[in-house]
């Protein structure tokens, strides 16, 4: 027989659906069976299947549509996403702790917003995958759980970010949180298909919002729909104005520091050591990194084509074990350098960097660059991590001083041009350079 609610076939005498789980009145067999006596016997003729429209309650029994997208994308590709970005924030965070001269507050405040945001957004990740595996079970509580979690997440939003960008970057901030909360909290008490999905309202009375929610309700007319789309869009739209508008104040924040930084890299810059007598000219595209510079080391830069390629300028007195009775009778101007063959120079540098790097390989030649010849050593080191870097060492001895341009990572042929072009523009004074080449 066939089912008249769900027109599926079922067991002939059935008294309900097993499908749609509809109540059956069927006749006594003494009824249906039995006929008028001397009645000629009729054949049975099957009535014509005629296909029934669906009712909501059939329609959006199951797990499907937006609900279904809504599931996998808070239990599987959410996680995923937050957990690389984890890992990749907190890889930079270290590294940039570890270029720290030293630590404090303002040092530290950019690091460690960064990854309250990020552990924020692991904590959110978590409480949707749980919610997805709430709403797969048809556990009525989904809506309860997670609107508490969203309340006490955006409140430690908010005081994270009160802590590390201000009030009025809060304000935007939890202006945002509630948007997102009311556009969710919309679509789970209005969408049909969560609805009948979860078999009843009580979910939506049992929330800490909605206790007074009536019996479930029919399908809407397509104007209530429409009006709660618009809705939808409008919030949305809200939303992202505010997020704009946060994005706008960022940028205005840091355009001093970045528009100087772009004059910067825009022009030529001269630098002195007045110490050691040196002075170069930076060639434009080059940007300091000051978390690099230390006392020995007192100028690092970034290479224009890579932030990953570094190059930095260091000057060592060699006289600074020298006592100060010894010092009166050299006078460093006097010095001849020339006095060591270049061999015997180029030995020593050798012997300099393979005690300080630890390594013994080291690839040692003779370039000129500018006016100066310079002793280049290249080595590989390799760290306790096993990060590998490769290094090129540009050394110049002049009056009494060592002269270094130490140039990591990379070697694109683009760098290195830049890397030479500074050192050819050094000039040391009291050392007059090497006649031009013909």
């Amino acid at each position: 027989m066939v089912c008249p609610n769900c027109n599926k076939i079922i067991a002939e005498g059935s008294a309900a659906c097993p499908f749609c789980k509809a109540q059956l009145t069927a006749a006594p067999a003494s009824v249906q069976g039995a006929a008028a006596p001397g009645a000629a016997q009729m054949p049975y003729a099957p009535q014509p299947y005629v296909p029934q429209p669906l009712t909501p309650q059939q329609k959006y029994q199951n797990l499907g549509g937006f609900l279904q997208f809504v599931v996998a994308l808070w239990k599987y590709i959410l996680p995923i996403l937050v957990a690389l970005e984890l890992l990749i924030i907190t890889v930079a965070s270290v590294l940039r702790i570890i270029k720290l001269d030293s630590i404090t507050w303002e040092s530290l405040k950019p690091i460690l917003s960064s990854e309250v945001t990020i552990l924020l957004l692991a904590a959110k990740a978590v409480l949707y995958c749980v919610v997805a595996i709430k709403i797969e079970k048809r556990q009525a509580s989904f809506l309860a759980f997670w609107q508490t979690s969203m309340i006490v997440l955006s409140v430690l939003s908010l005081a994270s970010i009160l802590v590390f960008s201000g009030v009025l970057r809060a304000a935007f901030g939890l202006g945002g949180n509630v948007l997102m909360f009311f556009i969710w909290n919309l679509y789970f008490t209005k969408s049909l298909r969560v609805r009948i999905y979860m078999g009843s309202d009580a979910y939506l009375r049992a929330s800490i919002f909605n206790k007074k929610t009536p019996a479930p309700a029919p399908e809407r007319p397509k104007s209530e729909k429409t009006k709660v789309i618009l809705l939808a869009v409008a919030l949305l739209l809200v939303y992202y104005v505010l997020a704009g508008f946060n994005v706008y104040l960022t940028a205005k924040e840091n355009a001093p520091a970045l528009k100087a930084t772009l004059e910067a890299r825009g022009q030529e810059t001269t630098y002195t050591d007045e110490t050691a007598g040196v002075s170069f000219t930076i060639p434009k595209g080059f940007e300091e990194n000051k978390d690099l510079e230390t006392e020995e080391i007192p100028l690092a830069l970034e290479c224009p084509h890579s932030n990953f390629e570094v190059v930095e300028y260091a000057s060592f007195d060699l006289l600074k074990d020298v006592s100060e009775e010894e010092k009166q009778h050299i006078n460093r101007k006097e010095i001849n350098n020339a006095a060591f063959t270049r061999q015997e120079i180029q030995e020593q540098v050798v012997e300099d960097f393979a005690a300080a790097s630890g390594v013994s390989d080291l690839k040692t030649t003779v370039e000129r660059i500018g006016g100066y010849e310079y002793y280049v050593v290249s080595l590989k080191q390799t760290d306790q991590a096993g990060n590998s870097a490769e290094c090129i060492n540009y050394v110049h001895y002049y009056n009494g001083y060592q002269l270094l341009f130490h140039y990591e990572s990379g070697f694109t042929q683009v760098s290195l041009d830049s890397v030479k072009e500074m050192i050819s523009t050094v000039t040391i004074e009291g050392e007059a350079p090497l006649p031009a080449q013909k």
